[in-house]
This record gives C-alpha cells, structure tokens and sequence, in this order.
C-alpha cells in the first residue's frame, strides 16, 4: 500500500513537471516567434566569484569559480545603441571572445532584456526540467 502511494506520489510529480516544462517551452517558442533579431558585439565579461560545494572522495569541498557574464551591444530597430549584460553566466571562461558577433533576441518594447540566440538561454531549463518530469514520470508508473 506505501508503495502504491509512493509511486502515485512520484508520478504527480511527474505530471506537474512535465507540464511546467511544457509551458516553458511554449514560452520559448513565442517568443522566439514574436522576438526582433540583431547583431550584436561582445564588448567584455562582468566577473563574479562564486563559491560552490562539491563532492570528491565523500567529502565536501568548497572551490571559487569565476562565472562571466557577457557585455554585449547592439542597435535596435530604431537604431538606438542598447547595451545588455547577459542574466546567465558562463564557468571558467567566457564563451564569446570580447568582439564576437552574436545574435540576440529582444522585445521590441523592451530592448534591454535582450538574450543571446543560443540553446542556454532558450531551451536549458525545459530541457533539464523535462528530463526529471521523465524520470519521475517512469519511476511512477513502472
């Protein structure tokens, strides 16, 4: 009987996941439909330090990354200079190179929420959600 209401528990949660990721991926969709596209310059990396706990060999160690978040700038469809620093950072490294040209997708009405066009900003957060949605998913109903 616990058993029973574990996997009923389990799948609930599945479902519930699954469709949040859903809806995060209509989100994506719309707004790559409804997004202006631009070219846009990497003009430098804001830095943040970060401390993160990892496991190695059963213990917890806590390690300093540096995440980059990238500068970058374009022209809008009226032709105003708009410089956005990006809201997801990259460990370790830059991924673009200061002078990289990028794609970007913003909102017309509001230009400084620009992203960079790549599978990060996109898709990640459906993709990982939608992966434990499956898990869940397959767990509560085997």
């Amino acid at each position: 009987m616990k058993k029973n209401k574990l996997k009923l528990f389990l799948l609930a949660i599945g479902i519930i996941l699954s469709v949040i990721t859903v809806k995060l991926m209509y989100d994506s969709t719309n707004y790559l439909n409804n997004a202006k596209r631009a070219w846009a310059t990497v003009t430098g990396y804001n830095v943040k330090l970060v401390e993160e706990d990892i496991k190695r060999n059963g213990r917890t160690v806590t390690e300093k990354r540096n995440y980059y978040y990238h500068k970058f700038q374009f022209r809008d469809q009226k032709n105003r200079v708009i410089q956005v620093e990006s809201s997801i950072g990259n460990g370790d490294s830059g991924a673009y190179q200061i002078g990289t040209k990028v794609m970007v997708l913003y909102m017309e009405d509001n230009p400084k929420d620009a992203m960079i066009n790549n599978f990060t900003n996109l898709w990640l957060r459906a993709f990982i959600l939608g992966f434990f949605a499956f898990v869940f998913l397959l767990i509560g109903y085997n």
